[in-house]
């Protein structure tokens, strides 16, 4: 099966594989994307209840060009072999998302080229439908106009609780690393239930834990 749609913000979408009869599709799918935020704002639309879209940071996800394996079953929709640009970063790895009731879950774990990180940090939780599971990483990072090197994350949120499970990097000669659980419901400030800093420099050696 071969199938080619234009999609809003001028994204072109091809698809390409088998559908055995009863089974899942399994095939490849490609996705160029110049204004990809129109094309979010419209698939958001186009999911189940229970689940949305987060408000994402001004000035990113602007655009897309991505390929990869796609695999399509009942509540399933997976893409491994990612590779591509986001952005004009490259970024490679895997999306799946789990359309389970009443939670559905989206899981990601992405490789970056580069990537700005003050935006996404000011970010915080959010209340938003859906469990995530996340995990990132980026060969140069930066933030607040500083180069990060060695950045890495990984992150759960689920049932308004954010468990962040990993979080460090390297910036101006000082190493850190993070770890924590927030809470965040609906409009109210997100609230810190334990957490754990690390910061350790070159030159004095490791700091006292947080």
């Amino acid at each position: 099966h071969d199938l080619s749609a234009r999609l809003p913000g001028d994204a072109a979408l091809g698809v390409k594989g088998t559908m055995p009869r009863g089974g899942a599709f399994e095939g490849t799918a490609q996705l160029d994307a110049p204004d990809l935020g129109a094309t979010l704002r419209w698939a958001g639309r186009l999911l189940p209840a229970g689940m949305e879209l987060p408000m994402l940071p001004a000035g990113v996800l602007q655009a897309a060009s991505l390929a990869g394996t796609m695999r399509v079953e009942p509540g399933l929709l997976g893409f491994t072999s990612l590779t591509g640009t986001l952005d004009g970063a490259t970024v490679n790895g895997s999306a799946h998302i789990a359309l389970a009731k009443p939670r559905p879950a989206l899981t990601l774990a992405l490789s970056f080229g580069r990537l700005t990180l003050d935006p996404w940090l000011a970010l915080g939780p959010s209340g938003a439908g859906g469990d995530a599971d996340v995990q990132v990483d980026a060969a140069e990072a930066q933030w607040r106009g500083l180069p990060v090197t060695g950045f890495a994350a990984d992150a759960q949120w689920s049932a308004g609780r954010l468990t962040l499970r990993r979080f460090e990097g390297t910036v101006a000669g000082l190493r850190v690393q993070a770890s924590g659980v927030l809470t965040a419901a609906g409009t109210e400030p997100a609230r810190l239930l334990e957490g754990r800093a690390e910061l350790r420099s070159d030159d004095v050696g490791p700091a006292a834990p947080a």
